[in-house]
């Protein structure tokens, strides 16, 4: 069975690679002033490597005595 972690991150890459698709098929349409796909692609990136961090964090402060495994 696929984790619950893995799913999410699936989804969250797909929504990122969504919206990067789409604000590259407005900047083709529209206006092709690199300096305005900075700010959008920038913050995304940030988004997504908040979440990983938080999934680092998470791993590393796991104990495996807290649910009665044995290492």
């Amino acid at each position: 069975m696929i984790s619950w972690t893995t799913r999410f991150r699936v989804v969250f890459v797909a929504l990122f690679a969504l919206a990067v698709l789409i604000a590259l098929g407005g900047w083709l349409i529209y206006d092709r002033d690199p300096e305005k796909l900075s700010s959008l692609i920038g913050w995304l990136a940030g988004a997504v490597g908040i979440g990983e961090a938080s999934n680092i964090g998470k791993r590393a402060t796991f104990k495996t005595e807290a649910i009665g495994l044995e290492p």
